[in-house]
């Protein structure tokens, strides 16, 4: 299957929804929106297709939208990050009586990463949770161009309650285990992977060079 988007897709994250006995694809926009494919089985035969459930209002202010993703612990939230310096909270409404459709609503929004003053490209972003623990339920993590790494608490997100600076160029990807409590893994253009603990953020538990931006 080949779908033509109207802008340049430079995310995409899958979630299984087991009470909507469904599969969503969620892609990150140039534009500036998120949209939500839902995977459904032809009636014809047994090839599978991906449909657009929902796609977010754009605001040309916010910029690209660049990364986004999940929360797994409860499939109703989503965290996107964007080039014009943002991170955003995104509320999921299934529709179980309309063939599995969905909403997606913007919660909240706010300024995460700056550089020089100007708003910084904010790279990455993801929950501190997976489907196994949901330690940290209020927690977000965010990388950017600034060369940090900000955890968030969206209870309070006006500053992060923890800034990482160890990182020699943009924070690129930041990825939590999905089965393990408290693990992260961050990855950066400094060419270096860092493997995290939540309870212990002031440094990695362990960093390797890969031998080229991550």
């Amino acid at each position: 299957q080949i779908i033509h988007t109207e802008s340049g897709v430079l995310d995409g994250k899958w979630q299984s929804v087991p009470d909507q006995h469904m599969n969503y694809f969620a892609t990150a926009n140039a534009s500036g929106s998120i949209s939500i494919y839902g995977l459904h089985s032809s009636e014809s035969d047994a090839n599978l297709n991906l449909s657009l459930m929902s796609s977010s209002e754009i605001e040309e202010s916010n910029g690209l939208a660049l990364a986004i993703a999940w929360d797994d612990s409860s499939s109703s939230r989503m965290v996107s990050s964007y080039s014009g310096g943002t991170v955003a909270l995104h509320t999921i409404d299934y529709r179980s009586d309309d063939n599995n459709a969905c909403n997606i609503h913007e919660s909240m929004r706010w300024r995460a990463h700056t550089m020089f003053g100007c708003p910084a490209e904010v790279w990455t972003c993801c929950f501190a949770s997976n489907k196994v623990y949901n330690s940290h339920p209020n927690v977000v993590m965010s990388g950017g161009d600034d060369c940090k790494m900000k955890v968030w608490d969206i209870r309070n997100n006006t500053v992060p309650f923890h800034t990482m600076s160890d990182f020699d160029a943009g924070v690129t990807t930041l990825s939590y285990h999905p089965k393990l409590e408290h693990i992260f893994a961050a990855g950066s253009y400094d060419e270096c992977l860092r493997i995290m603990d939540m309870r212990k953020l002031s440094e990695p538990l362990t960093k390797i060079n890969v031998g080229g931006g991550v």
